[in-house]
């Protein structure tokens, strides 16, 4: 199952090991879309768990959870994209950018 934050380039193990605490909640209380194992981790509590997961509601709840947020990124990143496309053509692309440009390099 992939997970929103488990990992990113360049950050240590030392950090990853420091956060996963404050990772763990987020995924499992605040976002809803992972679930903890606990502290029994025989074979059958996680079987138990897995089966939940893939299956049961608990499940459910976390795939629904889990589009929502997909949702809610691919809205971010268009806007984002559509933010950075209006910079680039107000500041680079400007015609007063353009103007002093073409005064320097005379």
């Amino acid at each position: 199952m992939d997970t929103p934050v488990d990992w990113a380039p360049g950050m240590s193990k030392e950090m990853r090991l420091k956060d996963f605490p404050t990772f763990l909640r987020y995924k499992c209380v605040e976002w809803g879309v992972a679930m903890e194992v606990g502290d029994d981790v025989r074979r059958e509590a996680v079987e138990a768990r897995i089966r939940e997961a893939m299956g049961g509601d608990k499940g459910k709840e976390m795939a629904r959870r889990a589009a929502e947020w997909k949702e809610a990124a691919a809205g971010s990143a268009a806007r984002s994209l559509a933010n950075l496309d209006r910079l680039i053509n107000d500041v680079l692309l400007s015609p007063a950018r353009s103007a002093a440009h073409s005064k320097w390099l005379q």
